[in-house]
């Protein structure tokens, strides 16, 4: 054997392990798509390593996750079984990096569990290892979008309002540009783009009647904060579960309905299985919005 190195395939984000040894009879050779084509020849020819060329980098594709306690995720590791074991595992292939915490904890600043960039897998939150649609969103985009390198970052808080916690124009603490100004470091340390924008959020609101009936205005605002930091991005925002327990959810879903403008995906949850409590989605939930999500944020990115 001569020589050995890793190439990056252009169609594929994945390193694969090609050997260069010498070839009785034969040239190695190595086509864009990665498929090793051996061409007859007289000789005993030798193939180099530097035979094998270089491959531009993929560009990367950025998705932020932000909302509370749904955007964190209730899916549960100790739910999984059978062929869904396999999301219990840290999916190299897609990077992220999340923050996690609660209202209750205190939020002047954030109280953040916080993981830097990583393999895609579930986190240790409160006591219990859980994951959101997080990761089978990352397998979804990874097999069906190759042509990109995906990163994720997710920060939620649970028990917050849009109305109150996550305002735009809030003085102190000012919870969205904490978050935001968090995304663009993690953004940045990935070498990435922030390139779709998930907003998981609004049971809180919809539990308090004023809160819900601003909720519809309070939404525009806060797509108008969005986009003032990152231009023209798509917004992709889950709507409120139409039999969830919050008593005002069909007044925030109607706000979420009205929410108008270009590059907007309203995802359906209702579809989703909701827990006991009526706020949170059950674990085989979780995993199936993960693959709607992913739909979502394929179809806005060309």
């Amino acid at each position: 054997m001569a020589a050995s190195k890793y190439v990056r395939l252009a169609r594929r984000p994945v390193l694969v392990l090609v050997t260069v040894m010498s070839v009785a009879a034969g040239v190695l050779a190595i086509r864009p798509t990665g498929t090793v084509v051996l061409f007859a020849t007289d000789a005993s020819i030798t193939v180099p390593d530097t035979a094998i060329p270089d491959v531009a980098p993929l560009a990367c594709k950025g998705v932020a996750i932000i909302g509370q306690s749904n955007a964190n995720g209730e899916g549960r590791v100790s739910e999984l079984t059978g062929p869904d074991l396999v999301y219990a595992d840290a999916y190299p292939d897609v990077q992220e990096s999340v923050r996690l915490t609660n209202a209750s904890f205190g939020l002047s600043p954030p109280s953040w569990t916080e993981y830097s960039l990583s393999s895609v897998q579930p986190r240790l939150f409160q006591g219990v290892v859980k994951f959101g649609v997080d990761v089978s969103m990352a397998r979804e985009l990874f097999t069906t979008r190759p042509e990109y390198r995906w990163v994720i970052v997710k920060a939620g808080i649970g028990g917050t309002t849009l109305n109150d916690t996550w305002d735009p124009s809030n003085a102190s603490p000012n919870i969205f540009e904490n978050v935001h100004d968090w995304v663009d470091t993690q953004m940045t340390a990935a070498d990435c783009t922030l390139s779709a924008y998930i907003w998981i959020q609004g049971e809180n609101d919809a539990m308090q009647v004023s809160r819900a009936a601003a909720y519809g205005a309070n939404l525009s605002a806060y797509l108008t904060a969005v986009r003032a930091r990152y231009t023209g991005i798509p917004f992709i925002y889950g709507q409120l579960h139409v039999d969830g327990s919050p008593t005002y959810r069909a007044t925030v879903r109607a706000g979420q309905q009205a929410l108008s403008g270009t590059g907007l995906t309203l995802v359906d949850q209702d579809t989703g299985a909701l827990r006991a409590d009526g706020l949170h989605y059950t674990t085989a939930s979780v995993l199936a919005l993960g693959t709607s999500y992913a739909t979502a944020v394929s179809g806005a990115i060309p």
